[in-house]
């Protein structure tokens, strides 16, 4: 999940060794949220579907 996280623009920090979690490895990993919100708004201004996404997100919310 790791790849596709940042292939989708999440500013992930590994910040551990692979463990298991719910039977699969995955990587201990942190983000800063406000390197999150950058990510999603420089996505958004690239790309309207995905702007259109998060803003049907934000209106759900």
């Amino acid at each position: 999940m790791l790849k596709l996280y940042r292939r989708i623009g999440w500013p992930l920090k590994v910040i551990g060794e692979l463990r298991m979690h719910w039977g699969e490895e995955c990587n201990l990993c942190q983000m800063q949220v406000l390197e999150f919100a950058g990510s999603i708004l420089a996505r958004a201004i690239r790309s309207s579907v995905y702007r259109e996404l998060v803003c049907q997100a934000y209106r759900v919310a």
